[in-house]
Formats: structure tokens, C-alpha cells, sequence
């Protein structure tokens, strides 16, 4: 039954953060957090059944892992954009060869060298390069 109860609550915390989560790495975090809370409480009461009923005891250590091995997972992926942003790397959808050819065909333009593009939070990119103008 606390399980029932806690699923319940996971499951209203999950619909919160849902829509967020899309936008912003710290909601993401806390969604997927949500997510594996409703995984675990699922898992509880499916591995209770299972011992209680059948002594399959098994069950529970089986649950568990694949409960551990999907907040794992999305640990690892939220960990790898949170470092990118930290780090100052280049935003992955930006390519930056490209987007200096693309400067340098704009009139007026010589030459752009020295560039350089990072993303300063998940909504924001920044640019910064030298840009030769034609005299």
C-alpha cells in the first residue's frame, strides 16, 4: 500500500516536470529523478508480488538493477550536456567550420579566423571571432 501511495505521488511530480523538462537540464534531472522513483515504486510492489506470492526472490535484485541501470543511463547523459555547457564546448548542432564559411561570404567580409562557439547555458550561444572587413 506505501508503495501504491508513493506511485501515486511520483506519478503527479512526473506530469509536473514533464513540459519543463524539455527546455532546462536542472528539470530534466529532476524529471528523470521522478521517472526512477515511479520505476521504483512500480518495482516494488511487482517484486513483492513475485516473493510474497511465488518466492521468487530473484525478482527484486533483477528490478533493482534495471531500476539502477536506467537512472545510470540518463545520469550519464544529463552529466555529459551539463559538462559541455561547463566546459564551454561547442553547442553540438552548431558546425563551426560552416558557419565561418558562411561569415566570410557575407559582403564586405575578407576573412574570419580565430572562432569560437560555446553554449553559456542550454537556451544561449555565444560567438566571439575576428572578422577582417574590406577596405
Amino acid at each position: 500500500m506505501v508503495a501504491g501511495v508513493a506511485l501515486v505521488v511520483d506519478l503527479v511530480t512526473v506530469a509536473l516536470t514533464y513540459r519543463l523538462s524539455k527546455g532546462r537540464l536542472n528539470v530534466r534531472a529532476a524529471f528523470v529523478h521522478n521517472v526512477t522513483d515511479t520505476i521504483g515504486s512500480v518495482e516494488v510492489m511487482v517484486a513483492g508480488v513475485l516473493v510474497v506470492g511465488y518466492d521468487l526472490y530473484v525478482a527484486d535484485a533483477v528490478a533493482t538493477l534495471l531500476v539502477a541501470m536506467y537512472a545510470l543511463y540518463h545520469g550519464v547523459v544529463i552529466t555529459r550536456g551539463a559538462s559541455r555547457i561547463l566546459a564551454l564546448g561547442s553547442p553540438l548542432d552548431v558546425h563551426v567550420p560552416a558557419l565561418a564559411e558562411a561569415l566570410c561570404n557575407v559582403e564586405g567580409v575578407a576573412d574570419v579566423h580565430h572562432v569560437h562557439v560555446w553554449k553559456s547555458d542550454e537556451s544561449q550561444q555565444s560567438f566571439e571571432g575576428h572578422i577582417v572587413v574590406e577596405r
